[in-house]
């Protein structure tokens, strides 16, 4: 408005038919001149004062005023706001390259700590005891916040490359196999690549006979070699067997201890294992009971399971 007041002022002290080209290309150069000034004037706005008990600023809040600041060229002061950004959303983009800037500007690194006043909308940082600050043996806030977002990374290239290395326990059940019907089981993982495994299970006697029935527990020790979600799997285990139906294995072989009602039994595993990264768990596979007769050396039997990783 001011500019334009001043064109039609200029335009009276010029006569009409006397106005020449050098004065309105003045006057254009002129106009150029202020423009940006006034609109960069409009555009930067200080940050508004907070009432000492007005509610914490949101992480777009607190960028929104940084970038207040460095409009305002108060540098320090919109540092320590980006910081306190990415201290919530360490992946906020505008606020690390914001960041970036002011370290640039001021000439400071990410290990330069600051001894201005908190932030408006930030808590002040918290005494150390014996009422000393020790500034060079706390980490910086920028470093705190480069090493969470590595950890972050870290972990889920760890994920996408090995969906085991993140969950180091399961729970699940099993049909046939070691557990001889249906079995439920638990699973430790101290490695992605090995496993130590147990459960129980049987079969329900029948009405007819109450010796008919029979239960499972078994203890295996499980290699998984390959750290894809798709992974073969070798093991090797013991099975103990009570109930009526126990001396039948007698018979098959692979049988380490007898009493009566009881028989120790070892065998072998092999099959496949399918992690999802969601944490779901499915295998398959066969188990052999070694007979002693060389003419049938290895009896095998299925055994499948499903459950999840936490």
């Amino acid at each position: 408005m001011a500019l334009a007041q001043l064109s039609r002022q200029v335009a009276r002290w010029i006569p009409v038919g006397r106005r020449s080209l050098f004065a309105w290309i003045a006057l254009v150069l002129f106009g150029v001149a202020l423009g940006p000034r006034s609109v960069e004037a409009q555009e930067v706005e200080e940050p508004v004062e907070r009432a000492p008990d007005a509610p914490p600023l949101s992480v777009e809040e607190l960028y929104e005023d940084g970038y207040r600041l460095f409009a305002a060229g108060r540098f320090e002061e919109a540092r320590r706001q980006f910081e306190a950004v990415l201290a919530r959303q360490p992946r906020h983009r505008f606020a690390g390259n914001y960041l970036q800037e002011c370290l640039s500007i001021l000439g400071a690194s990410p290990a330069t700590t600051s001894e201005s006043a908190p932030i408006e909308g930030e808590p002040a940082d918290p005494p150390v005891a014996g009422g000393e600050q020790t500034g060079a043996g706390a980490e910086p806030q920028t470093e705190t916040v480069q090493e969470a977002t590595d950890g972050e990374e870290s972990q889920v290239k760890k994920q996408l490359k090995n969906p085991r290395s993140d969950r180091q326990r399961a729970v699940g059940l099993g049909l046939v196999g070691p557990g001889v019907g249906i079995s439920v089981w638990g699973q430790w993982l101290p490695f992605w690549f090995v496993g130590v495994l147990g459960g129980g299970g049987g079969v329900v006697p029948t009405a007819a006979s109450s010796n008919a029935g029979l239960g499972a527990f078994f203890v295996e020790a499980q290699l998984l070699p390959i750290p894809w979600r798709l992974s073969p799997l070798f093991g090797v285990g013991t099975t103990v067997l009570l109930g009526g139906l126990a001396s039948q294995v007698d018979a098959i072989g692979g049988v380490v201890a007898t009493a009566e009602r009881f028989r120790l039994v070892f065998y072998w595993l092999a099959g496949v294992r399918f992690d999802a990264r969601n944490g779901l768990m499915l295998s398959a596979g066969l188990g052999f009971l070694p007979t002693g007769d060389l003419e049938l050396p290895l009896i095998p039997f299925p055994s499948l399971r499903a459950g999840l990783r936490f």
